[in-house]
């Protein structure tokens, strides 16, 4: 569960036990309360888009995906110049350009394949 720095002291006492949230503060990721012992996680998580610069002139983004910043380029301008026509066109050609970059990210975190149900099993001495 995602807390905020100042509620954890509230909720945890500060001894070491199995964590059950967390909180990010910079770079740092914490945990309360902290693990008795060295603990492997996986963590899952968002990233922004960097910012194109002189000093970095590619981002993932323009590189995976340069329809993107065509479309939404082409948008801006024809709003700036007052074209609903050509807003509407700039428009519906960057959200498709959206849909298709979401749906890689889900099938990048999901795998792209249908999902296959799988017959339960008994587990010995337990009740399914």
């Amino acid at each position: 569960v995602e807390m905020s720095p100042t509620a954890v002291p509230v909720r945890f006492s500060g001894e070491a036990g199995i964590p059950q949230a967390y909180w990010i503060e910079g770079r740092t990721l914490s945990l309360a309360p902290p693990p008795v012992e060295a603990t492997t996680f996986r963590v899952t998580y968002f990233l922004k888009i960097p910012p194109l610069t002189i000093a970095a002139p590619l981002n993932w983004l323009l590189e995976e995906h340069p329809d993107i910043y065509v479309w939404a380029t082409i948008r801006e301008c024809a709003a700036y110049i007052r074209d609903p026509d050509a807003l509407s066109y700039a428009d519906g050609r960057f959200n498709t350009g959206i849909e298709q970059l979401k749906a890689e990210s889900r099938a990048d975190r999901w795998g792209g394949g249908p999902l296959v149900p799988q017959p339960m099993r008994q587990v010995r001495g337990a009740r399914c």
